[in-house]
C-alpha cells in the first residue's frame, strides 16, 4: 500500500511540473491552450535570471534570481486585451526586467515562438532582430526579452508578428557613425540621417574611448544627412568624435 501511495504521489507531482520542465503551456480551457499561458524567461544565467509564469485564472508569478539568490519576486493577476497583457501585482512591486511601472506587454509570435515584450522594448527588439541578436539560439546568450521556455530551440523564418507601427523599424544593416557637433548640453548631431532609414525614437548607443564604456541615447530629430541624439540619463560620453551605433552592447540590460 505504501509503495502504491508513493507512486501515486510521484505521478501527481510529475503532472504538475512536467509542463514547466518541457516548456508546455500549463493552462488549457476547453481543450485550447490560452494564448499567453506558459513560462517565460530571460537573463544571462548568472547574475540575473528572470522567470515569469502565466497560469490559470489569469494569475502570474515572477521571480528574479541573482548570484546570491532571489532578488525580487511578485505575484498577482494579469489582464488580457487585444493580444496584450497588463500585470496587476498583489502587494510587492514587480520588476520584470524594467523599472516598476504600469505598462502594456505584447504577445509577439514568431513562427512557433512566443515572446512577451513590453511596449517600451519593441523598438529595441526590432533593432536586435536587424542585427541578428534575435531570434536567439540559446537560453541565456543575448537574452534580453521574455521568451517562452524552450522556444529558443525553435527555428523561425520571416518576420515576427509585431504591431504594424513597428514594421518600419526593420532594416537590413546596423547604423554606425560619429558625433560631429554638439547642439546643447548632452545633445549632439550624428553624421547619418533620413537616408539611413532612421526615425525619431530609435535607440542608439554612444561608445566612449577606448570602447569599453557605452551610453544609450534616443534620436530626437532627423534631417536628410544627420540626426540629433539625446541620452536617456546622465552621461559624459556625448562628445564630438565618439562613435554611435544601433548595435546594442551585451552589457546593457533591457
Amino acid at each position: 500500500m505504501r509503495s502504491t501511495a508513493l507512486v501515486f504521489r510521484f505521478l501527481t507531482v510529475w503532472g504538475l511540473i512536467a509542463p514547466a520542465a518541457f516548456g508546455a503551456d500549463p493552462v488549457k480551457e476547453g481543450g485550447n491552450p490560452e494564448p499567453f499561458a506558459g513560462m517565460y524567461y530571460f537573463g544571462d544565467g548568472k547574475g540575473w535570471k528572470c522567470s515569469l509564469t502565466l497560469s490559470a485564472g489569469n494569475q502570474f508569478s515572477y521571480t528574479r534570481d541573482g548570484c546570491c539568490g532571489v532578488i525580487s519576486e511578485s505575484q498577482g493577476k494579469f489582464e488580457v486585451k487585444n493580444n496584450t497583457v497588463i500585470f496587476n501585482p498583489d502587494k510587492t512591486p514587480m520588476w520584470l526586467g524594467l523599472p516598476s511601472k504600469p505598462e502594456v506587454w505584447h504577445l509577439v509570435r514568431w513562427g512557433d515562438r512566443k515572446y512577451l515584450i513590453a511596449q517600451s522594448q519593441l523598438i529595441d527588439f526590432c533593432m536586435d532582430m536587424n542585427h541578428g541578436v534575435e531570434p536567439r539560439k540559446y537560453k541565456n546568450f543575448g537574452a534580453h526579452y521574455y521568451l517562452r521556455m524552450g522556444d529558443w530551440d525553435k527555428p523561425v523564418t520571416g518576420r515576427p508578428q509585431l504591431p504594424k507601427e513597428f514594421e518600419k523599424q526593420f532594416g537590413p544593416n546596423p547604423m554606425e557613425g560619429k558625433i560631429v557637433e554638439m547642439s546643447g548640453k548632452n545633445e549632439a548631431w550624428v553624421d547619418f540621417g533620413a537616408e539611413a532609414a532612421i526615425e525619431v525614437g530609435k535607440t542608439l548607443y554612444v561608445q566612449g574611448t577606448p570602447g569599453m564604456c557605452f551610453s544609450r541615447v534616443r534620436i530626437v530629430e532627423v534631417k536628410a544627412s544627420r540626426c540629433r541624439i539625446k541620452p536617456d540619463g546622465q552621461t559624459d560620453l556625448v562628445k564630438v568624435g565618439n562613435s554611435v551605433s544601433s548595435w546594442r552592447p551585451y552589457s546593457f540590460l533591457p
